[in-house]
């Protein structure tokens, strides 16, 4: 399935080149008779005695373009699920199919001032539902910014949402919302007037409490309009922040309670990436995590001069001691010890391995 930009004075349409359809079909008719929220209205020309079927996109910019120029944040990210909710809904009561939606951030478009979302159907199907959100939702990790937890968290749990056997569009919606994740409550208690800590009581947390954790507040502090740097090489640090301070793990809002988190971070917790046979040497310390390397000055940790490496090719991870790496749905692959990774896989890596960023080779030190 073909698209094509073309314009006829001030208006610009998208074409969809080279497919056969009935305009007499049922699709079709909805689509020319109703101006159906969501999707883009459509005109049916005979050009050299074929039909062909023209989307006005005039005053519209495709999302390619549009998440190319502004990372994505949590809130348009949030938007963005609940406009596939809202037109999961609409193409249910015009008893259309959402397998004929071309669910593609190159043939999704945007309008700005509005800011409106609005989807491409064509009158055969483009591929199931399901298999096409996977596909979106792995095209849009490309566009946020790695920088913001709290974005990477939200859209890797979308992600991960997305790529379920049994996936629905509403518990991905309700993940946005933050409406259906539960978090645990944090069990730990501290004076705010005298701050101490138990280290064995960190070791005995669930581990799914302190990842999340992890995934939403950033090690800084911020106190009287100052920012206080932490050692990390220490065993430990406590981090409290005005921005969450009111932030309510059972509900995912922010309440009157206030709450301190502990993360920690072991001293022995840093590894090296070397790079093998490379004139310059490449060495790779990761100095945080998650900790991306690819060649986008923007969206990376590390940026690696490469053609044949992504924009975002990979990330590593490190939990409570254990190093992973995960492969960003990369074009030419990342690898474990000869083993290829698929898109969104994580791997765990130790100290002798060897890791292949397509077909730059690094030793794990």
């Amino acid at each position: 399935m073909e698209f094509e930009i073309k314009k006829d004075g001030n208006t610009k349409y998208l074409y969809l080149k080279k497919i056969k359809f009935e305009e007499d079909s049922y699709h079709i008719q909805m689509l020319l008779n109703n101006q159906i929220k969501g999707l883009l209205p459509i005109t049916i020309r005979n050009v050299n005695n074929e039909r062909e079927i023209l989307y006005n996109i005039t005053g519209l910019s495709s999302l390619n373009n549009v998440f190319g120029r502004n990372l994505l944040k949590k809130e348009e990210l949030t938007r963005f699920a609940l406009a596939i909710k809202q037109l999961e809904e609409t193409l249910r009561e015009y008893l259309l199919c959402g397998n004929n939606v071309k669910f593609d951030l190159n043939n999704i478009y945007y309008r700005l001032k509005q800011k409106e979302y609005y989807f491409c159907y064509c009158p055969s199907e483009v591929d199931d539902f399901s298999l096409q959100m996977k596909s979106l939702f792995n095209q849009v990790l490309d566009y946020i910014d790695y920088n913001d937890r709290e974005v990477v968290s939200l859209a890797y749990g979308m992600q991960e949402i997305a790529s379920r056997d049994d996936f629905a569009i509403e518990e991905l919606l309700d993940f946005a919302l933050d409406k259906k994740e539960e978090v645990e409550p944090i069990i730990i208690e501290q004076n705010m007037d005298s701050i101490e800590t138990d280290e064995e009581e960190i070791d005995d947390q669930d581990d799914t409490i302190l990842n999340k954790i992890k995934n939403i507040f950033k090690k800084e502090k911020k106190e009287d309009s100052k920012e206080e740097e932490y050692d990390i090489s220490e065993s430990l640090y406590i981090e409290e922040t005005d921005t969450f301070e009111d932030y309510n793990f059972e509900t995912g809002n922010l309440s009157d309670e206030e709450a301190t988190v502990l993360l920690t971070s072991g001293a022995n917790d840093y590894i090296v990436l070397k790079s093998i046979n490379q004139n310059p040497e490449i060495i790779i310390i990761p100095d945080q995590y998650p900790y991306v390397i690819g060649k986008s000055k923007r969206n990376s940790n590390y940026k690696i001069n490469s053609n044949v490496v992504s924009r975002v090719h990979a990330r590593i991870n490190c939990e409570l001691g254990e190093f992973t790496i995960e492969d960003l749905n990369s074009t030419n692959g990342t690898f474990v010890n000869d083993e290829r990774l698929r898109p969104h896989e994580a791997k765990s890596i130790d100290k002798g391995d060897v890791v292949k960023l397509a077909d730059l080779e690094f030793s794990v030190e």
